[in-house]
């Protein structure tokens, strides 16, 4: 398995007054209550690309060619198996054509040309993950991924309150929904956990995307407006 993905996280910068507040610290104890910050007050700071300047907070379990020169594989639907080679070590740092890093992921093309760039996984691992650490609590609004090849049969999103001591699972994706142990219905709230499965199909086999969206579709919540 190969994973070659551009990645964009959308979220709401700065710090709301309706959200964080004294009665709110009070409340960041209660973990029944700290996931519904933004269902229960306003939140309105205005939004950004959260991993622009957080190239340092970005992390990968695998990369192609990290640490010396690898060749991977990949293949399509329309055309046979292909090879190439990598190497993301320090020499290659500014080489798209070679170097594979995870800080890739943050512009579809490399800085100052028109040349794509993307992180890549090393050929045959499984269960890699991308983390994305952050100095300070943010209300993510979008998380929108672009795989350079096939999107993955199965994946999930998740999140940590404690600097990754523990993890709450965000979103599942998966093609089998219906063999997880998760509601594989429209979200209904904005803390109910659900399996998409429109996201792994096998097509389309290149630049196929997965989005996760906070906020679930043609809903409006009274406590937002």
């Amino acid at each position: 398995m190969i994973l070659r993905a551009l990645l964009i996280v959308l979220a709401l910068f700065g710090y709301s007054s309706a959200v964080y507040s004294r009665e709110r610290d009070r409340l960041r104890a209660d973990p029944r209550l700290i996931d519904r910050a933004c269902e229960l007050s306003s939140c309105y700071p205005a939004t950004g690309n959260l991993l622009i300047g957080r190239e340092a907070r970005l992390f990968a379990s695998s990369t192609c060619g990290l640490h010396n020169r690898q060749r991977y594989c990949i293949v399509s639907h329309l055309e046979p198996k292909q090879c190439f080679w990598c190497d993301s070590t320090n020499a290659t740092l500014h080489n798209p054509y070679l170097n594979h890093r995870i800080q890739n992921i943050i512009y579809k093309y490399y800085p100052g040309t028109r040349v794509k760039s993307w992180w890549q996984s090393e050929n045959g691992k499984e269960n890699v993950t991308i983390q994305l650490n952050m100095e300070a609590e943010f209300h993510l609004t979008h998380l929108i991924i672009q795989f350079r090849t096939f999107r993955p049969a199965a994946m999930l999103v998740e999140r940590s309150f404690d600097f990754g001591k523990t993890w709450r699972t965000y979103r599942y994706f998966a093609h089998n929904c219906e063999n997880l142990p998760v509601p594989h219905h429209t979200q209904r709230s904005l803390t109910e956990v659900v399996c998409e499965s429109r996201y792994s199909g096998v097509s389309p086999s290149t630049e196929g995307e997965v989005i996760f969206r906070v906020l679930p579709p043609n809903k409006c919540y009274k406590s937002l407006l």
